[in-house]
């Protein structure tokens, strides 16, 4: 049997399936995800419900439908008969306890599992242990009550992205504590209470981690941060989203970070010699920067060139400072695209 719930198409759906569904329809509590029930059934939840009797099917979303409360332990009693179970998309609904974590544990064959955007606080119900393939996990959107949540995941050694963006991390954040995660190849990480992220020995087993994005962090001190990116042999990729670094990176310590092939700023503050930091970064090929606002001024000694730098994107960008001088050190590039920016001043103080 084929069932597609893909968009607003329904195929294969067995008569006597669709009416049970229609007679659930009341229990969900978001009318604006389940609208169009009778006309062709639209929305997530009707997929999970025929999974009830589909044992072999892999891919369940139950995404925002704010389903808690609907039925006496969530329901998710019904989930075990799914053996084959591979990705599990929960977010977006409201749980604000553990009653639903035990089954979830039960689960040995999940790959992918979202509980972005619920309410939990804590996941002392949840026994990980039993997810031994789990490789994809999201926790985003929930404040959890302490930095603990890293020890907590750092027992899922087979998880190869993770999602922590906005779970209530506090202070400085200690990274070696995800150490035993050593098949991580992608960490999303961020919160406005987090001011510091830090590799307390120096050193990480992170040896896979390609790909790393911050968002909404409240961090002051660039020059930390960049340091800390050169801990991680293998990155890649590195993106940064609403953060205000405050003052001017002194430093250029940073030849270790040798792999770095793409670095993106997304609407944050920075002195300028932040910018011409990342220029240590050997292997840089692109760099992007959007609605972003650069303050500070460089002389002509403090500039340095981005050796291997062949893309340069900017968009809806302020300058406060010599801004061209530090484009014209970047001899490698190939292609540079300036994008609703306030340049006017900068023109006419440079030609």
């Amino acid at each position: 049997m084929l069932i597609s719930l893909q968009g607003w198409r329904m195929e294969g759906c067995l008569e006597q399936e669709r009416f049970a569904l229609l007679q659930l329809k009341h229990f969900f509590n978001n009318p604006n995800r389940l609208q169009d029930w009778k006309s062709g059934i639209r929305g997530v939840v009707p997929k999970c419900f025929f999974a009830f009797s589909l044992p072999r099917i892999g891919d369940t979303l139950l995404n925002g439908n704010l389903i808690a409360g609907c039925v006496e332990n969530e329901g998710f009693e019904r989930l075990s008969h799914l053996d084959n179970l591979v990705d599990l998309d929960l977010s977006y609904n409201m749980f604000n306890d553990s009653r639903i974590l035990p089954g979830l544990s039960k689960h040995s064959s999940l790959k992918h599992l979202s509980l972005a955007y619920n309410q939990f606080g804590e996941l002392n119900h949840f026994n990980v242990s039993g997810l031994s393939n789990l490789e994809k996990l999201s926790l985003s959107g929930n404040m959890f009550n302490n930095n603990n949540i890293l020890s907590y995941v750092s027992t899922l050694s087979s998880l190869t992205e993770l999602n922590l963006i906005d779970i209530g991390l506090k202070g400085t954040v200690d990274l070696q504590e995800l150490d035993s995660l050593s098949c991580l190849e992608a960490l999303h990480m961020g919160g406005i209470e987090i001011k510091k992220i830090v590799i307390s020995k120096g050193e990480t087993s992170l040896g896979n981690l390609t790909r790393l994005y911050l968002s909404t962090m409240n961090i002051s001190d660039g020059r930390s941060l960049l340091q800390t990116l050169g801990l991680f042999p293998s990155l890649m990729a590195v993106e940064i989203r609403y953060n205000n670094f405050r003052g001017a990176v002194t430093t250029y310590e940073l030849n270790n970070v040798t792999n770095v092939k793409e670095f993106r700023i997304y609407d944050s503050t920075l002195h300028i010699s932040f910018l011409q930091s990342i220029g240590a970064f050997m292997s840089l090929e692109s760099l992007r920067m959007d609605d972003c606002e650069v303050s500070g001024v460089l002389t002509d000694q403090e500039l340095r060139s981005f050796k291997n730098l062949k893309t340069f994107w900017m968009y809806g960008i302020v300058f406060h400072n010599n801004f061209f001088q530090v484009i014209a050190a970047m001899t490698s590039v190939q292609t540079i695209t300036i994008l609703s920016s306030n340049i006017s001043e900068t023109l006419l103080d440079q030609g």
